[in-house]
């Protein structure tokens, strides 16, 4: 697999790196990266449109869909980064295109195709360790951030959007998620730094 550009090395961390950890947790099938099995035209459809980016096949009962983000928070920068343990949801971009939240809701509200489930993991670097990982049902993650705007703070990535970003701890009182490691990696008065 050519590992030019973040598109790449995030599609080879999430196959190599966390799905063995994500798999646990959704059942026996496998992943298909969409890049795999569909045309360059339509596996860019899928994740600009849908934002589908790998899908998950179980034999003889169905396919779901996944959306995968992979951060990386450590380099020879910032040695001591740590995982926010955070989903974030693009809720606007500058140029004012339609953006993963709005796609996201208006898919789910009006019956078009989107990701059953959305992974965010943490890593220390491309081809690095896997420090953290969630996985929630994206209908719950987008009715999370629906329904409780002020708790999911507006973060400004200072490249192109600005992302809803919802801390797992927070989502886990109304939804299911799955986390690695299970116990929070870091104090939370470490994360409370960070907002």
């Amino acid at each position: 697999m050519n590992l030019k550009g973040p598109m790449r090395k995030s599609a080879y961390d999430f196959e190599n790196s966390v799905w063995p950890k994500v798999s646990q947790w959704v059942g026996s099938g496998k992943l298909v990266p969409v890049e795999n099995v569909t045309d360059h035209e339509m596996a860019k459809l899928l994740d600009q449109t849908s934002g589908i980016d790998a899908w998950y096949v179980e034999n003889n009962t169905g396919i779901r869909g996944i959306a995968s983000r992979v951060q990386w928070q450590c380099n020879a920068k910032n040695p001591k980064n740590f995982p926010y343990e955070t989903f974030t949801v693009r809720q606007q971009k500058y140029n004012g295109v339609d953006t993963e939240f709005r796609k996201l809701t208006n898919a789910i509200e009006n019956d078009w195709l989107y990701p059953y489930w959305f992974v965010h993991a943490y890593m220390t670097e491309p081809r690095g360790k896997l420090m953290s990982v969630s996985c929630v049902k994206t209908k719950d993650l987008i009715k999370f951030i629906t329904n409780n705007p002020k708790r999911c703070p507006i973060m400004d990535n200072r490249m192109d959007a600005w992302f809803y970003a919802v801390k797992w701890d927070d989502i886990r009182e109304k939804y299911h998620l799955d986390t690695y490691p299970e116990k929070t990696f870091f104090k939370k008065s470490q994360l409370d730094k960070f907002w």
